[in-house]
């Protein structure tokens, strides 16, 4: 969706009208900026209090995707800006509700990409053991040697991405950690109260059925931190 200068107020004020109060909207400058420095369908919002403005910036990937779903981002991103306010007339609409459908779904249409041949072998031994030979595969890569994040998945790439740090590690510390990864493709996320839940009780529930889940993840915290004073040591 993209929105030209001269009709921008009327409908910026037809989108954010089923969240914001009258007196926000009326009182209030928006603006949306599209740009490359996003991933795939990402964005942000800022609220500058003294301007009284509220700026968007989103990916371009957005100005294709239809009017529906756009309206449901930008009053996403609202409710998340304003939740703990009283700006607030609702923190739930239609056009949500289809955004977060369709973050959700964007696995099922994503471009695949060469994946490692390491993590391929582990994740069709998770997918045989854990998940009765169903989850689908998605794109498995290595990702930067850090220690902040052992793993992300991407819903818009359906890339399950894990940190270089665990690639010496032994098979089960990986897999483990492959497994969580798997657990969000699964499972998606759910929205409450303007705000996104990943890891919840069933999420939980299906992370602790790893064999020796207990005993993994002690391992994987010695492993790490022995690690990291090997890390601290070379980069000393």
């Amino acid at each position: 969706m993209v929105i030209s200068q001269s009709e921008f107020p009327t409908v910026i004020y037809s989108l954010l009208n089923p969240v914001l109060s009258q007196d926000i909207l009326q009182n209030h400058s928006f603006s949306i900026k599209y740009s490359d420095a996003f991933n795939n369908y990402n964005g942000n919002i800022r609220y500058f209090k003294q301007k009284k403005h509220i700026e968007f910036h989103l990916s371009k990937r957005w100005q294709t995707v239809s009017e529906e779903i756009v309206s449901g981002l930008l009053q996403s991103l609202t409710v998340k800006l304003f939740r703990k306010s009283n700006f607030l007339i609702t923190n739930d609409t239609i056009n949500i509700q289809l955004y977060n459908l369709f973050m959700k779904n964007l696995s099922d249409v994503a471009e695949r990409k060469d994946s490692d041949e390491q993590l391929i072998a582990i994740y069709k031994e998770l997918n045989e053991k854990y998940f009765q030979g169903f989850m689908e595969m998605p794109n498995l890569v290595w990702g930067n040697e850090t220690f902040r994040k052992l793993g992300c998945y991407e819903y818009a790439t359906d890339t399950v991405t894990i940190s270089t740090i665990l690639q010496d590690a032994p098979k089960e510390l990986i897999a483990s950690v492959v497994y969580h990864e798997l657990l969000h493709k699964k499972h998606k996320f759910n929205v409450r109260n303007g705000k996104s839940f990943h890891h919840t009780p069933e999420f939980k529930k299906d992370e602790s059925l790893f064999q020796n889940y207990a005993e993994v993840e002690n391992q994987l915290k010695k492993y790490l931190s022995t690690k990291k004073r090997r890390f601290s040591w070379f980069h000393f």
